[in-house]
């Protein structure tokens, strides 16, 4: 299994373009020993042919455009190896990418009940889709099951979605209560060697299944906004 961090910053990226909090300071005058980060989004495939994005950051054009093999073939106009995207959550920070996506072919997006219906009646992102590329909306199961290419063929990886801590995006706060399927993690496996990964970026609390998961897994891709549970206020 190929893995690509595209971005691996929180929500704003790094450095966030309002804040100026001593790490975001130190690297825009150069006195912090850091690289600028764009926010979350990874890319995954079974043979560097075909890729899935997990999320769709608001970077995601910048994240692309870093990627050679996202990017269209030398010998063609257009055109992308980007098969399809598994959302965890519809929170901005993973969903905003799906509009500059827009301009390419169908787009197949894997996603709960939960999340496609906040897409759908919050954010307004499926009918927009809808007028362009057009979506092609597949709900995750729970079960591993193989991860299908555009066109149904298989990919060489199969997933598995199981719900995590959590709750729906602000954007729909005070219209709906957490509920399951509002959050979600992923497990990928890679049919020809076996090789396990957890995908994480959005978990409120590690409970027994969560930890159970985690231990299964050869690698793990896990929320890390803060290094304690005080850094934002200590940091401004």
């Amino acid at each position: 299994m190929q893995v690509r961090l595209l971005g691996t910053a929180a929500g704003g990226g790094f450095p966030q373009w309002n804040c100026n909090c001593s790490n975001c300071r130190g690297l825009r005058s150069g006195t912090l020993r850091a690289r600028p980060r764009t926010q979350s989004c990874v890319a995954i495939s079974a043979d560097s042919r075909r890729w899935f994005l997990l999320n769709a950051s608001p970077d995601i054009r910048f994240q692309i455009e870093s990627f050679p093999p996202l990017l269209p073939s030398p010998n063609s106009v257009r055109g992308t190896s980007l098969e399809g995207v598994l959302l965890t959550n519809a929170d901005l920070d993973h969903t905003l990418g799906l509009l500059i996506l827009r301009e390419g072919l169908r787009l197949s997006v894997y996603s709960t009940p939960r999340v496609r219906s906040a897409l759908t009646n919050g954010l307004c992102v499926a009918q927009v889709m809808e007028c362009y590329c057009g979506v092609d909306w597949r709900e995750v199961d729970i079960e591993p099951s193989p991860l299908l290419c555009a066109d149904h063929s298989p990919s060489g990886l199969h997933y598995a979605a199981f719900p995590v801590a959590g709750k729906p995006p602000r954007y729909l706060e005070g219209q709906a209560s957490p509920a399951l399927g509002d959050v979600v993690a992923y497990r990928i496996m890679d049919e020809t060697t076996g090789g396990r990964l957890l995908f994480m970026p959005d978990v409120a609390a590690l409970d027994a299944r969560t930890l159970s998961q985690m231990r299964n897994s050869e690698a793990l891709l896990l929320d890390g906004t803060f290094w304690s549970e005080n850094e934002m206020q200590t940091m401004g």
